[in-house]
């Protein structure tokens, strides 16, 4: 069997996957947050448990935006679809954090908070062009100040629709050949700049060297087991053998590059499999896994404040979780899901 419509339109796991997703950074924040650098994977993987959570987020994004795109190949309403999924949690998000979570919490008086430009700044994360992770004496005395460490994926993932865009506009996601050849060109630049750093010296360089760059290459992994499912194997005795040597390959110095070639099928074949009570779980309850990335780093913030660093990691992990979800869900119905319906809603009657 191979990855043909007869798969795609079995009911899925995405966003169960997307939820575990969203756990695994949330467990893996935990320890940062409350200043310790352990990481539950840090022994036995070659990423954290955030990392890989992250990588599975792209995975799947990779996959899906590629998929959208080759259904209905509109840019308008591409891009539509796109910002109504991204942009209303995220600006509740922002404004949570800058006008109800700031003020509580920072040393500055009221007037010198909204009046400092930190603040006006931290409103323009809602445009997803630069990140902004600080607001005016917020967090100051906690071992990270960072209001929501969490947004620069999604500035990240928004480049990569944009690059599925041009791709699409330009007709090479149908010319396959040469859709072939991205995915090893940028594993390729990132090998290179990790070997020789004198040449990303500057931080524009050092962020494509880093984690933006590795980012991409999972998200175009995703993309191309999408654009070769006529000619790829759905097939769990494939996916056992990738993760056997995805797991051999832990201790290798390059064991994180065997992840390029092993995780996607892994993902992807998971998403696919069929699972009774986890099939299509999200479309009978909901997608909470967006609201869960976007919400919980702001939350775990707030409890290391108020409990002044003393909750125990455990503690602050299934607190944390339960206060997100419970903002998750609310964010699905209230904000999200609504939002989502206006997509079928022209922005222009001649379009």
């Amino acid at each position: 069997m191979k990855f043909t419509e007869k798969v795609f339109s079995r009911d899925n796991n995405f966003d169960v996957i997307r939820l575990t997703a969203a756990t695994m950074v949330m467990i893996s924040h935990t320890y940062k947050l409350s200043g310790s650098d352990f990481d539950p994977f840090m022994w036995i993987w070659p990423h954290t448990m955030g990392g890989l959570g992250v990588i599975i987020f792209f995975i799947i994004s990779g996959f899906l935006i590629t998929k959208s795109w080759w259904e209905r190949p509109n840019l308008i309403q591409y891009f539509k679809n796109r910002a109504l999924r991204i942009i209303p949690a995220l600006a509740v998000s922002t404004l949570l954090c800058a006008f109800v979570i700031g003020p509580i919490v920072t040393s500055l008086n009221l007037r010198e908070y909204f009046l400092h430009p930190w603040t006006r700044h931290y409103l323009k994360n809602i445009e997803l062009y630069a990140i902004s992770y600080n607001l005016p004496g917020v967090f100051e005395n906690n071992p990270m100040d960072s209001v929501n460490g969490s947004l620069w994926t999604l500035t990240v993932e928004f480049y990569c629709y944009i690059l599925i865009a041009i791709l699409g506009v330009l007709g090479i996601m149908s010319r396959k050949k040469i859709f072939f050849l991205l995915g090893p060109t940028v594993l390729a630049v990132d090998i290179f700049l990790t070997m020789y750093p004198k040449y990303f010296n500057m931080v524009v360089l050092h962020m494509v060297a880093g984690m933006t760059s590795w980012c991409l290459i999972f998200f175009m992994a995703g993309s191309m087991l999408y654009i070769y499912r006529e000619i790829i194997p759905f097939d769990g005795r494939i996916a056992l053998i990738l993760f056997l040597l995805y797991t051999i390959s832990w201790p290798l110095k390059w064991g994180h590059y065997v992840g390029f070639f092993t995780l996607p099928y892994i993902v992807i074949y998971l998403a696919y499999l069929k699972l009774p009570l986890v099939n299509n779980l999200g479309g009978k309850i909901g997608d909470f896994s967006y609201g869960m990335y976007i919400y919980a780093f702001p939350i775990q913030q707030s409890l290391v404040y108020f409990s002044e660093g003393r909750m125990y990691r455990l503690v602050l992990f299934m607190l944390s979780f339960v206060v997100t979800l419970i903002l998750s869900v609310c964010s699905w119905y209230f904000i999200e899901r609504p939002a989502l319906g206006l997509k079928k809603v022209k922005l222009i009657r001649f379009f």
